[in-house]
């Protein structure tokens, strides 16, 4: 049975965002990426009243309010694994937060690549 995998990335460290998707593009990886705010910064702009999170008003302030989300569709173990590698790296996501998480999801199916196909064994 064939794997894929579906990585998908949010950067909060936009200054880092280019670099990343070159990276990415040098290692053969293809992905797509959307504008998106967490909900945090969301509810302290919204008039949505919820005390929490008004309380954590002073650490989101001055910070930017949105970051990219990046998803990409990584046919084998090895090439995710030196994505997921470089992008803990450049993200220092082991030892500092707020910059960005990754989680990587099992693809079932697939359409659109050069060779379509279900990896769901029947």
């Amino acid at each position: 049975m064939n794997s894929a995998y579906c990585m998908v990335l949010v950067i909060n460290d936009i200054e880092k965002y280019e670099t990343i998707l070159k990276k990415l593009f040098d290692m053969g990886i293809g992905a797509t990426s959307v504008d998106s705010m967490g909900m945090g910064k969301f509810l302290l702009e919204s008039d949505i009243k919820i005390p929490f999170f008004g309380t954590i008003q002073q650490m989101v302030e001055g910070n930017r309010p949105y970051n990219k989300t990046v998803f990409s569709v990584i046919r084998t173990k090895d090439v995710l694994d030196e994505a997921v590698a470089m992008i803990k790296t450049e993200l220092h996501l082991e030892s500092e937060t707020g910059k960005g998480f990754m989680f990587v999801l099992p693809v079932l199916d697939y359409h659109g690549f050069e060779e379509e196909g279900s990896l769901v064994e029947d």
